[in-house]
């Protein structure tokens, strides 16, 4: 797979009323569901990258998308625009279109951006830490936990789905973690874990979670497993 580094009712009447409130259930979720595809279309578009496909979305339309993810929960961990960093000089991807990498520096854990220089549109985002700091603990909590929830919001913004998938999302992330397979697709998405060598010590070693659009065929070729 060729791709940039870048979670006893007795009674008749009740039962009744079980039924009824089921099948409200299911077709609120049939509609939810439908909204999430249109929703997911909106928020890429073709491109002639090595993927196919591009986010319909800017870095700063990500940021900015990402702080109203966050706005009811932390105000404090919101992303200042200001702090993106370029990271190296534009390259140029196998079929002749330039990106430039970005870096976000949040302390324990980082963000990454891979923007088309043209379009300047988004190819993919990811969250970042080290392995040491993803399997310790901070105040007696899980750090995987604050990583996993960082990652999900980072998905939900640029992917343009509603806040309360991130636990979806969350849990398509952590299933990275544990399964054999590193990569999924969901909604028209690709979320993946990639992990690099630092030196020989594994807890130094980086780990990523990103999510990024291809195309159909690529979908295909890659053999994806769609999660559900």
């Amino acid at each position: 797979m060729k791709r940039l580094f870048r979670p006893a009712i007795v009674l008749l009447t009740a039962a009744m009323l079980l039924c009824l409130t089921a099948c409200g259930k299911t077709q609120d979720s049939q509609a939810a569901t439908t909204d999430e595809a249109a929703a997911a279309d909106k928020a890429v578009e073709e491109s002639d990258n090595v993927n196919g496909m591009r986010f319909n979305m800017t870095l700063l339309q990500f940021s900015q998308e990402y702080n109203k993810k966050k706005a009811t929960d932390d105000t404090a961990s919101m992303m200042d625009i200001r702090k993106w960093q370029v990271n190296g000089k534009p390259e140029t991807d196998e079929n002749g279109v330039q990106v430039q990498y970005w870096y976000y520096d949040a302390g324990d854990v980082s963000f990454t951006a891979t923007v088309e220089v043209q379009s300047d549109k988004l190819m993919n985002v990811g969250c970042g830490t080290t392995m040491r700091y993803f399997m310790g603990m901070t105040d007696n909590q899980n750090n995987s936990d604050a990583v996993l929830d960082e990652a999900a919001q980072m998905a939900a913004a640029v992917c343009g789905l509603p806040k309360d998938k991130t636990s979806t999302l969350r849990d398509i992330f952590y299933h990275t973690t544990v399964d054999s397979d590193d990569t999924f697709w969901y909604q028209g998405f690709v979320f993946s874990l990639s992990k690099k060598t630092g030196d020989e010590d594994n807890n130094n070693n980086m780990m990523l979670f990103r999510v990024f659009p291809v195309t159909d065929k690529l979908r295909d070729e890659w053999k994806l497993r769609e999660f559900s």
